[in-house]
């Protein structure tokens, strides 16, 4: 069990969850709270509005077999420990939390180039991966970790059976197989699928100016004096402080504990008119500020009309909400640089230059992912849901006007602005997918195919990305691969 859920909404609430019942799981070491530690004050008069628009409240979680009880709105849930956003790296790894396996090397400062292998020999055999080559920040050097060491004093905890597990994502695990030989006309393995079928969760921001009182009920929650940015001193002395209150029961304010939360508590999921099954294929989620980071990050680059940020009035802050495409039609592509392959148009002197720039942590590009006509009709239809909600009370005695992209986009004006305007969501997943054919990167067991002795147990191996965020999903690929690796014949 992965999981220690908390079914307790703090203060206030307008409603009260069913208790967490056979789909949660309680004593495993990753601590789940509803709603974060506090509530920003606009979350309840979003439901409220929500209600009050014909949504239903969803089941805690949105976490039910029954499709139904998965539609609707409701809060949010964060893994919180002690006041304080937690980590799964944390609550699994962390010395102070008393988990961290005994047999745990952690290596800083390096960034893995590629796996190595051995050619067994004979012509029926793999490649078998037998470690890793990486680069060392601290020595600027590049080192290798091998499975099959000759230096058995150095290597005397690696055994004969160990595996290479690769878990740097659905973007980095793509280039480091393609670094490896293994890609499109890889010169280890051709396999044409690596960094493709990337599909992310595409999104639509709707930006509204709040009135003066939700603005300083806003802005006293935050108590950032309208500052959206909090630095990072300030978040290690509240850090400590949630420590002191969870080990001395010392009394910490409210605004502190906004830092148990991601900023957003409250969002729906909803089925669009071209939803399969009445599944959910838009999500929306609540941000008291104008703080989602794709926005903030196409603002700063100045595509981001200058009406929605800051307010127009400086004593009112901004409210965004932004609609998310749950089954986008559309796909990405990684931009892989391919140092292995036997493409003669391969630029080695390119490939050696992107590489200097990805262990300095800047990645690949993503390409591609224009949206389809169904994507946009259905991110369209959320936003008009969006508009719908926020016209009703008591929502609307509190927006007083939108912001953008604004109520002139309407019909195919809207649509038009979503196909230019759509954001991205870092829920990145599908380039090393998995399947049973032939042209899968990974076999249904995570073993990359075509060589022996190498797994990927990251959100790539997804084959479609899943309707909702994939942190959670993610969790249950590692479960499963741990028992996939100790079972394994």
């Amino acid at each position: 069990m992965l999981e220690d859920y908390d079914d307790t909404i703090p203060a206030p609430n307008v409603w009260s969850p069913l208790p967490s019942g056979k789909n949660r799981g309680t004593g495993g070491p990753l601590k789940i709270k509803i709603g974060g530690e506090s509530i920003s004050p606009i979350v309840n008069d979003f439901i409220l509005s929500s209600l009050a628009a014909g949504f239903p409240l969803a089941s805690p979680g949105f976490n039910e077999a029954e499709v139904e009880k998965r539609l609707g709105v409701g809060y949010y849930e964060f893994n919180i420990r002690d006041g304080i956003r937690d980590s799964v790296a944390k609550s699994l790894l962390s010395p102070e939390i008393g988990t961290a396996p005994s047999n745990l090397i952690v290596k800083i400062d390096a960034t893995v180039k590629e796996v190595l292998f051995e050619t067994m020999g004979g012509t029926s055999s793999m490649p078998k991966a037998v470690g890793v080559r990486y680069y060392s920040s601290s020595t600027q050097s590049f080192q290798d970790v091998h499975l099959l060491s000759n230096n058995a004093k150095r290597h005397a905890h690696l055994k004969r059976e160990a595996e290479v597990i690769l878990s740097a994502g659905a973007i980095l695990s793509s280039q480091i197989l393609a670094n490896s030989g293994i890609s499109k006309n890889g010169k280890l393995v051709d396999s044409p699928e690596v960094g493709s079928n990337v599909q992310d969760h595409p999104a639509v921001a709707v930006v509204y100016q709040a009135s003066q009182q939700l603005s300083e009920s806003i802005r006293a929650y935050f108590n950032a004096d309208n500052d959206q940015s909090i630095s990072f001193e300030n978040y290690l002395d509240v850090e400590e402080k949630a420590h002191r209150h969870s080990v001395g029961n010392e009394t910490m304010s409210a605004h502190s504990l906004v830092y148990g939360s991601a900023g957003i508590s409250v969002g729906g999921f909803l089925a669009s008119p071209w939803s399969k099954d009445n599944i959910p294929d838009i999500q929306l989620t609540v941000f008291p500020h104008t703080m989602e980071p794709h926005f903030i990050h196409r603002n700063r680059s100045n595509d981001i009309p200058s009406a929605a940020s800051p307010a127009e009035d400086p004593e009112k802050t901004s409210v965004l909400i932004t609609a998310a495409l749950l089954s986008p039609e559309s796909r990405n592509s990684i931009n892989l640089s391919n140092p292995n392959s036997n493409d003669p148009e391969s630029n080695e002197d390119s490939s050696q230059y992107f590489f200097e720039s990805y262990y300095k942590f800047q990645v690949p590009t993503i390409e591609g992912g224009d949206l389809t006509e169904l994507d946009t009709k259905r991110l369209a239809w959320g936003v008009e849901q969006v508009r719908n909600i926020m016209s009703q009370p008591p929502l609307s005695k509190n927006i007083e006007m939108e912001q953008y992209p604004g109520v002139e986009y309407k019909d195919m004006d809207l649509q038009y602005f979503i196909q230019t305007n759509a954001l991205r969501n870092s829920h990145w997943s599908g380039s090393t997918r998995m399947g049973d054919d032939k042209e899968a990167v990974v076999d249904p067991e995570l073993r990359v195919n075509g060589v022996d002795n190498l797994r990927v147990v990251d959100a790539g191996i997804m084959p479609f990305i899943p309707n909702g965020n994939t942190h959670g999903t993610t969790c249950v690929i590692a479960l499963r691969a741990v028992d996939l690796i100790f079972t394994k014949t």
